[in-house]
């Protein structure tokens, strides 16, 4: 990337508990501080050659609103979500609702993460810092979510199998899938994707019916979409869902 001067330079602010990451360019062509938004929902600022970072910041928190609108409008358009920074005020979906991230700095050497009132609060050693800091937290709230999907779904499974079906089924298991949200093997056994948890309850009840089907037919058949269509009608909204929005979920 050149904007016809120095090298760009990352640096990043803080913005209402948000980082904001930018590439910073200087030129004495520059007259003015102008914001462009890339297409990978990065910002890049060109600045006169010379110009105080500091006043480049207090021009990017009087266009906060603008810049952050701009961001996800490039986002929208190409598909793309803006990286998690794993700081305070930053949400984080749970079966349908938003729950907020509280960081608490602590003296203690081990992070830890509690849900309570819908707020996920991280406590984290303050000798923790930048990137090594943000891999910590979502490390953490993976194995938050992973330990949650692990006594939910089967749990879940259970009850609509008995609602539903009354099929017989070997073991249900929660794993990191990369390109499935479940499956359903030969011998019986159901796997499903713990990312499942970042949308709605209903999309995981789909998801439930639709490896529970395949207990009766191991296919895509006309045959196996009729027994989908008879447990959850409304489940051609819930795969358009997924196509469109299954990207997006993720961490």
């Amino acid at each position: 990337m050149s904007n016809g001067g120095i090298p760009g330079q990352k640096r990043g602010i803080m913005l209402d508990g948000r980082l904001l990451e930018y590439y910073l360019y200087s030129s004495r062509r520059n007259k003015h501080i102008r914001f462009r938004i890339l297409s990978d929902a990065t910002m890049a600022v060109s600045a006169p050659a010379g110009f105080p970072v500091q006043r480049v910041e207090e021009a990017i928190r009087e266009k906060k609103d603008w810049i952050f609108k701009a961001i996800e409008q490039v986002s929208k358009e190409t598909g793309l979500v803006p990286s998690r920074q794993y700081a305070s005020g930053e949400t984080l979906p749970l079966l349908g609702k938003n729950c907020t991230l509280q960081i608490i700095e602590v003296a203690a050497n081990r992070i830890a993460v509690i849900l309570e009132d819908d707020v996920f609060r991280v406590n984290v050693p303050a000798f923790l810092v930048g990137q090594v800091r943000q891999r910590e937290i979502k490390r953490i709230l993976v194995a938050w979510y992973r330990r949650y999907a692990s006594s939910l779904i089967p749990a879940r499974v259970a009850e609509i199998n008995r609602q539903l079906f009354g099929f017989t089924y070997h073991s249900v298991k929660v794993k990191d899938q990369k390109t499935r949200w479940g499956s359903c093997s030969a011998l019986k056994n159901l796997n499903f994707n713990w990312r499942l948890l970042l949308a709605a309850p209903e999309v995981l009840d789909y998801i439930i019916v639709h490896e529970l089907a395949h207990l009766q037919e191991l296919n895509h058949s006309a045959r196996f979409w009729q027994l989908v269509e008879s447990r959850c009608p409304g489940y051609r909204q819930l795969e358009k869902y997924l196509r469109r929005e299954g990207k997006n979920l993720r961490f």
